[in-house]
């Protein structure tokens, strides 16, 4: 009697637990035709001996793309597609297997994520592993997995959402250790608001060589790293509070995006609030400062010391 053989079909599920992606990035490679797949009725269904071969042929693809371009230690995960062209939305280094610990590193370039890797590399050595992310879907992605410890955060990787996305790491993530970095020179106004909402470390790229490496020390021996150049204005920002005609720090945000020429829709979008929330924040400024517009509003809290001169130079009336 000849026997035939029976194929046998995974859904998304199994395939995601096979390649040790998540759910979602199987789905956005089946919409994209990344992955070989077939619909059978109304499901999306893959053929086990096809991914095998298929996972196999990239992995192939891989090994001699690392060959030839020399780059040892390195795995390239959870790809995407650009008009053919194979992109890394994320590359893994340091420690590999089961018991890393993992630390995610957010930037939008891949010449500013191997500029602060120098600096993180030997921590590899002591069982960190490093996952280099360039979107907002990808750091989220693996900012949420369980062995996932550390986050080192450019401060642009966020655009001007930055301090609503930094509150809601800290709150969603409340064990997560926060570092954030700059590229560039950053105001010390501005990394001073990013480094109170993160309740994290801060280090810049552009600091001596000796700056940097005892910020990382910090860092990963578990404790803050804050240069000595934000440490008073750290300290005033956090007693802003303080000042009559005390608004919170989520109140002086929302008058500074008013300020900005912002609507209530994109100072919502900005803070990561609802614009309900948002609206309620503006109604309890106006109580506390005695005024109905917000153009006085911004000219007493420059007044009081509340929001810095600059801030009032730059309001769009």
């Amino acid at each position: 009697m000849k026997m035939t053989n029976v194929e046998t079909f995974l859904d998304v599920s199994q395939v995601a637990r096979m390649l040790g992606l998540s759910r979602a990035t199987i789905r956005k490679w089946v919409l994209t035709g990344f992955i070989p797949c077939k619909k059978i009725g109304r499901a999306v269904r893959f053929s086990a001996s096809e991914i095998q071969g298929w996972a196999e042929s990239k992995s192939k693809g891989k090994a001699q793309s690392e060959k030839e371009g020399g780059a040892a230690n390195v795995n390239e995960s959870n790809t995407r597609t650009t008009t053919g062209t194979f992109i890394p939305a994320c590359i893994a280094k340091g420690r590999r297997g089961m018991g890393a610990k993992m630390v995610v590193v957010a930037s939008d370039s891949r010449d500013v994520q191997n500029w602060l890797y120098r600096y993180l590399e030997p921590y590899g050595l002591k069982g960190y592993a490093f996952y280099l992310v360039e979107s907002e879907e990808v750091f989220s992605e693996y900012v949420g997995k369980i062995d996932t410890v550390m986050a080192f955060v450019e401060d642009i990787f966020f655009g001007e959402r930055t301090v609503g996305m930094l509150g809601n790491i800290r709150k969603q993530y409340p064990k997560l250790k926060l570092a954030l970095f700059s590229a560039s020179v950053l105001p010390l106004g501005l990394a001073t608001r990013y480094l109170y909402w993160s309740m994290g470390s801060y280090l810049s790229l552009r600091d001596s060589e000796k700056e940097i490496r005892e910020a990382v020390e910090a860092i990963f021996g578990k404790r803050l790293a804050v240069p000595s150049y934000l440490i008073g204005c750290l300290d005033e920002y956090g007693r802003l509070s303080d000042r009559k005609p005390h608004l919170t720090h989520r109140e002086v945000e929302i008058v500074r995006c008013t300020g900005e020429g912002k609507t209530g829709k994109e100072t919502a979008s900005v803070l990561m609030l609802s614009r309900r929330t948002v609206q309620n924040h503006i109604s309890n400024i106006y109580q506390k400062f005695g005024i109905r517009n917000m153009v006085g509003v911004l000219k007493l809290a420059v007044s009081k010391g509340i929001l810095p001169v600059e801030e009032l130079m730059s309001f769009r009336d």
